[in-house]
């Protein structure tokens, strides 16, 4: 390796001779390492990645796959413990080089178009795709969403938990990777030493930081547009205790969301999960009151068909669902999405004035006509004979009058 220097602006610019990673010497050497003296060698591996900081004597093309396999070989080599013989090393070695190239192969990928690298991830939303035509398969789209958010965040765990433990900065019980029933390539997860692990030691056992933090990633996500810049905000909003290990895992992994690579990555695995997903792969409940005058809450407007209006009603930030006038001459709105809340015992729709007719639908097949109530205000209740796990809601309000209002959804719920 060699050295350049430009005194001018006082900084120094270290190249590295490609010639020499792209025809490698094989023959190994020990050297004797503090932990220490590795966990700032493995974090500097980082600027190997960066193909602009190769030079060729022989002036042979710069190949960014050849920079980021050498980069993450010799990652492996630091983090992997010698004793245990060329079989470990080399186990460790081939799942980095597929994840690394994997990585490549993302960063490549044409950034205006999810479809371009993950043609299966939904079309429309994170949660939603256009051809989810009937409930069901709007249920498992959001199972889908669960399943790759645990995932998700269950690989970078893993991933931490591998890099901690290699250097020894982690007991065993720490370091034990959880299964993660969504495999997931291409992640950048970065290591920066002994805070993260101090971090992993006081979360390890922390099941309900861990719970916490899916489940705030996955009301983030449920009904927003599929962009780096939502899924870079999408834990911005889960207001833990400060200090808490709910708070810590979440900025831990919020740093990670802001990788464009993860974005990616996690795209493609959002499409692979479609077609196992079930109710299931989620442990997460959504909430119980859906204030429309703050937000949409990721409920869509069906289409409606032979309305000149496309769609039942129109949303208004900081009013809610506004009635809109159809073809006949009366006004009316509906509006549906997948929840996740168990045992429910009522469920209210809160609107402006009384309406014609009021249905609600829940679970893609039950269908239930809730009683009008006008005190303390106007508000449409069903109470079910027995608590009832839902993951389908939708209502229908017809002839409500122009510019009235569905603006408050709540459930209540049996606690035990």
């Amino acid at each position: 390796m060699s050295t350049s220097r430009y005194d001018a602006k006082r900084w120094k610019a270290i190249t590295h001779n490609y010639d020499e990673i792209a025809s490698p010497n094989e023959e190994t050497t020990m050297v004797c390492l503090t932990e220490t003296e590795l966990q700032v060698l493995i974090v500097l591996t980082e600027y190997l990645e960066w193909p602009t900081r190769y030079y060729s004597p022989t002036n042979q093309p710069i190949d960014r796959a050849t920079v980021l396999n050498f980069a993450e070989e010799l990652r492996c080599k630091l983090m992997c413990d010698c004793a245990g013989g060329s079989a470990a090393y080399c186990a460790c070695n081939t799942n980095i080089l597929i994840n690394q190239l994997y990585q490549l192969q993302l960063q490549q990928a044409d950034t205006g178009s999810v479809s371009s690298y993950a043609p299966q991830a939904p079309d429309t939303t994170y949660s939603s795709d256009s051809g989810d035509t009937t409930p069901e398969l709007q249920i498992q789209r959001s199972d889908a969403l669960c399943l790759a958010v645990s995932s998700y965040v269950d690989t970078i765990l893993n991933e931490l938990k591998t890099k901690a433990a290699a250097l020894g900065l982690v007991t065993g019980a720490v370091g034990a990777v959880t299964a993660v029933s969504l495999p997931m390539a291409g992640l950048i997860i970065t290591f920066i030493g002994s805070a993260v692990a101090g971090m992993l030691e006081a979360i390890a056992n922390d099941e309900q930081a861990v719970e916490d933090v899916k489940c705030c990633m996955l009301q983030g996500l449920t009904g927003q547009e599929i962009t780096l810049e939502n899924f870079a905000a999408a834990l911005g909003g889960c207001g833990f205790d400060f200090g808490s290990g709910s708070a810590q895992l979440s900025a831990m992994v919020n740093s990670y969301n802001q990788e464009i690579a993860n974005f990616r990555a996690f795209n493609v695995a959002l499409g692979q999960a479609m077609p196992s997903a079930s109710l299931a792969d989620c442990e997460c409940e959504d909430q119980l009151i859906f204030d429309f005058t703050v937000d949409q809450y990721g409920f869509v407007i069906p289409p409606a068909a032979g309305e000149a209006i496309n769609g039942f009603g129109d949303y208004v930030v900081d009013t809610g669902f506004v009635s809109e006038v159809g073809n006949n001459g009366y006004y009316f709105g509906a509006a549906n999405r997948t929840v996740r809340i168990k045992n429910v015992t009522k469920v209210r729709l809160y609107l402006d004035a009384a309406a014609t007719t009021v249905n609600f639908g829940l679970n893609g097949s039950i269908g239930v006509t809730p009683t009008y109530h006008d005190t303390p205000e106007v508000y449409y209740e069903y109470v079910f004979a027995e608590p009832l796990d839902v993951t389908y809601f939708n209502w229908y309000v017809d002839h409500l009058g122009l510019g009235n209002t569905v603006h408050r959804l709540e459930f209540d719920v049996l606690t035990v």
